[in-house]
């Protein structure tokens, strides 16, 4: 019954869109809820570390499970960490229990500069689905460079003592991907990296640089990307919504500061702000091929 409804309201985002209406008939997935965004690095291709004013803090565990018990009628998947280290959360294994139990995947991205045995097995025992190990080089200096404040023997060491755990544990759970981003000084490393990790992990994957809609420079930009003007509106914006630690919503996962908000799960739910007055205004605009907040216009 679940998936019927979901299937069912994943027809009828498509159609909301697909015809251009300010309402959104579907309810919306949610993309990620960012349980906290405290981190312990300072990247330099990330705009937490340029940019971000917003203060930092821990979601309330009752507005987590309020916001899950809604999403759970329309979720399948959603990743638990927006700006920041999931397990700088002390409640992320109970989160992710509590939203597996609602019958909702859960994946996260962690830099596993902090990442002891004992979270580590309980990350395998909650069956967390996917995990994501970033980490930006092959060589130490690169990985220092980039990842600023990390460790590069420390961080190798707990990847490395998870996946032998997980082996250990014989479990299936999570899927784990080693990502690296292609820039200015990884990009000689690829090939490297690929060899290194490759039968250690599930899978690896090599992302292109991105400036965060215009919020951080181009400098690490190693491939050219051609910019084509938007034929359609963001479909984003009739499909997914992004949760920041304080219950605020923005329909970006770009949106590091907080500068486009549709509305606050503190006050209301995920249904009222859906079709609110902020979320059709901003449909409106992308129809009419008009980009005009701090994100879009990028």
């Amino acid at each position: 019954m679940i998936k019927t409804i979901k299937k069912f309201n994943s027809l009828l985002k498509e159609i909301s869109y697909n015809f251009k209406l300010v309402h959104c008939f579907g309810q919306p997935s949610i993309f990620a809820i960012e349980t906290t965004n405290r981190c312990n690095l300072k990247c330099i291709m990330c705009p937490r570390t340029t940019m971000m004013k917003r203060k930092i803090g821990v979601m309330d565990m009752k507005l987590f499970k309020k916001i899950v018990d809604e999403a759970s009628k329309y979720t399948n998947f959603l990743w638990l960490h927006d700006f920041g280290d999931p397990i700088l959360d002390p409640k992320i294994i109970e989160r992710i229990k509590y939203a597996k139990s609602k019958g909702i995947k859960i994946g996260i991205s962690v830099n596993a500069l902090f990442l002891p045995e004992k979270i580590s097995k309980q990350l395998i025992e909650s069956e967390l689905d996917h995990i994501i190990f970033s980490f930006d080089g092959f060589s130490k200096e690169t990985y220092e460079k980039y990842r600023v404040g990390g460790n590069f023997e420390d961080v190798k060491r707990n990847i490395l003592a998870f996946l032998r755990l997980k082996k250990e544990m014989k479990s299936k759970y999570p899927y784990v991907q080693m990502k690296m981003i292609n820039m200015k000084e990884t990009t000689n490393e690829i090939e490297d990296f690929k060899k290194e990790w490759k039968n250690k992990v599930d899978e690896v994957i090599i992302t292109e640089f991105m400036n965060w809609a215009g919020q951080i420079g181009d400098e690490e930009r190693i491939n050219e990307i051609t910019i084509k003007k938007q034929i359609n509106p963001c479909k984003w914006f009739w499909t997914n919504i992004v949760v920041l630690f304080d219950g605020r919503v923005t329909p970006c996962c770009r949106d590091c500061d907080a500068k486009l908000i549709m509305g606050d799960l503190n006050k209301n739910t995920i249904k009222e702000i859906w079709n609110g007055k902020k979320y059709k205004e901003i449909r409106k605009q992308q129809i009419k091929d008009e980009y005009n907040n701090p994100l879009c216009c990028n």
